[in-house]
């Protein structure tokens, strides 16, 4: 007997191991990632929590591995690449051809 294919496994999965509001502030930016290049991922997190202020708690390490499982789960997105230079931890958002 065969399982049936999971519908939308991916999007519940970016849904259950991030927050509902972090999808949705992610998807808003993915134009804006596309032009980018390389971003400060403090000032990432300092966007995500001026929109959603509720989730003033978030620390700079979880909101780096929600952008790490949003783009692992995520069909858009090719990969994360993580740098770092002079003090400062960046992303950049690598997108298919």
């Amino acid at each position: 007997m065969q399982n049936p294919k999971a519908i939308n496994l991916h999007e519940r999965k970016k849904i259950e191991e991030t927050a509902p509001e972090f999808v949705q502030w992610m998807e808003d930016r993915i134009e804006a990632a596309k032009q980018e290049g390389r971003v400060d991922k403090a000032l990432l997190l300092n966007d995500f929590v001026g929109r959603y202020p509720d989730f003033q708690w978030l620390k700079q390490r979880t909101f780096t591995s929600w952008l790490r499982l949003y783009c692992e789960y995520d069909q858009v997105y090719a990969d994360l690449e993580e740098t770092r230079s002079n003090g400062k931890s960046y992303v950049t958002f690598r997108f298919p051809d």
